[in-house]
């Protein structure tokens, strides 16, 4: 089965946590231009997804059309946590 490479899941487990982030019409790339450097909206989506599938995001309702809001579960949050603390390692 597919999996994202680390730093894509890390970006992505970022912008989902950004307070006010929503996903609106993904058509506008200055979207994807302002949040992501080096991943591009294909990417996004599908590691967005890979990580709902595996229930370290969740979606709410949709409350107004066209927008989607997502939050970390405590799962996610621990990911991010691993991810960053892995990164950091091997960088020293």
């Amino acid at each position: 089965m597919w999996q994202p490479k680390e730093e894509d899941i890390i970006v992505t487990l970022k912008l989902v946590k950004t307070k006010g982030f929503v996903l609106v019409n993904l058509q506008q790339e200055n979207i994807f231009e302002h949040y992501f450097i080096g991943l591009d909206k294909s990417c996004f989506l599908r590691t967005l997804y890979w990580l709902e599938a595996n229930h370290f995001v969740y979606r709410t309702p949709i409350k107004e059309i066209g927008k989607k809001r997502y939050y970390l579960t405590d799962e996610g949050e621990a990911l991010m946590k691993q991810l960053q603390k892995n990164k950091e390692s091997s960088e020293t």
